[in-house]
């Protein structure tokens, strides 16, 4: 019977399916675990009514009794002391026999609204306290009248909205609206209980951690983290207020249009900044993942299996990638930061006379290094190309360039 109400009820995934485990026996009675398994959060204040609505009716159909579900019930003290705190025995029955109006029987226990407030509830200001309470007992607390989902949804209407989006706030999908906002008044916009950084930090302290740290995204150390983020619900994961192209680039000159010549880094090009970047504070300069070198091969995993194997370029061993490459995009291939052979002869000496030597004499701006070198990693000192001229692999320079000599 359960297990039919169960499957019945809209919304419920059949892949896991619905279980029924008995959790005690205590004769005649027995008790039981339901699970139900479901892949919208926001369901769930249907989908409990829904199956309790349909297990009523299996139970009636069927002659089985079943006792209602317990649970916890939120009486109002003056309701349970004497319903004449309240009520006149004489009065008016449209006034629902009140002694005095509602707003004005509440403010004689509860403090009303502060004029110093920032932000005031609109039905609280206005003293229709029984627009969001009821006044003699509730299943929820506060004496709400329902969920705080469904009863901040009947005036919000952006609450269903939020609840539809791909990246939707915690608290908003678990209806805690309460955790963020006071229900009644508060000194900051929005009715929220805290200043925004403030209120974050409540949840996300590790994440908007700031001591002990190289290096802190400027909007985290100045406490505003809605310059990235909304609230509620958002269009992009991680509740971001744009794309992470859009959002970067309000504050960091970057173009990400296609370059007409040049070469751009892939993760640039797509816009994925937190592939190399962590957004909230890191250890290291520039807010990277990992350090040039181990964050590169993260990617580059061959040349990072090579340079293992083999001698590496000393800037590509000690993964100062960025002596020689831009980190988002260049004007020339490969992402360099200059040209060949300008970009060598920054380390090596081309006055050098054994660099001249070794290279027959020709001047070093006349060279394209990359013909005989690999610029990361080769087998053998030297950083020369596996598949070589015969002659050159021989040290027989002379067979093409009589001035050679002989060389190595």
């Amino acid at each position: 019977m359960l297990l039919d109400a169960a499957r019945s009820v809209p919304g419920v995934l059949t892949d896991p399916g619905p279980g029924v485990l008995v959790t005690a026996i205590d004769d005649p009675l027995m008790g039981y675990e339901v699970h139900l398994w479901i892949d919208d959060y926001a369901i769930v204040p249907r989908v409990r009514g829904d199956f309790g609505a349909l297990v009523w009716y299996q139970s009636h159909r069927h002659n089985v009794p079943l006792p209602s579900p317990a649970q916890d019930i939120f009486v109002h003290d003056p309701a349970a002391e004497d319903c004449l705190n309240c009520h006149n025995a004489h009065g008016q029955v449209k006034d629902g026999l009140l002694r005095a109006p509602a707003a004005v029987l509440c403010a004689e226990c509860h403090d009303g609204a502060d004029e110093s407030s920032a932000a005031v509830h609109m039905p609280f200001e206005d003293g229709a306290c029984l627009d969001c309470h009821v006044p003699h007992g509730s299943a929820q607390p506060a004496l709400a009248a329902a969920e705080q989902q469904t009863l901040c949804g009947e005036c919000h209407g952006d609450v269903e909205d939020w609840l539809k989006l791909p990246s939707t706030h915690q608290p908003v999908m678990r209806g805690q609206c309460t955790q963020c906002h006071d229900p009644h008044q508060s000194n900051q916009a929005g009715l929220l209980r805290d200043e925004f950084s403030g209120l974050c930090i409540r949840c996300h302290d590790s994440v908007v951690a700031t001591e002990g740290v190289a290096a802190v995204h400027e909007p985290v150390s100045d406490g505003d983290c809605s310059t990235c983020h909304l609230p509620h619900g958002s269009r992009t994961q991680g509740l971001l207020v744009s794309s992470q192209a859009t959002l970067c680039a309000e504050c960091h000159d970057v173009d990400l249009e296609p370059a007409a010549d040049g070469s751009a880094h892939q993760p640039f090009v797509e816009a994925d900044c937190t592939g190399c970047h962590v957004p909230h504070s890191g250890q290291l300069a520039g807010l990277l993942v990992e350090r040039p070198g181990t964050l590169c091969y993260l990617c580059h995993t061959e040349l990072g299996d090579r340079m293992d194997a083999g001698m590496p370029h000393a800037p590509a061993g000690d993964g100062d990638c960025l002596d020689c490459h831009a980190a988002h995009r260049s004007g020339l291939e490969a992402l360099l930061t200059e040209d060949v052979p300008g970009l060598c002869l920054d380390c090596h000496d081309a006055t050098d006379p054994g660099f001249q030597a070794i290279h027959l004499g020709v001047p070093g701006e006349e060279m394209d290094c990359r013909k005989c070198h690999d610029p990361h990693v080769a087998a053998e000192e030297g950083l020369m190309m596996p598949i070589r001229h015969d002659p050159f692999g021989a040290g027989a320079c002379e067979a093409c360039h009589p001035a050679a000599g002989g060389g190595e």
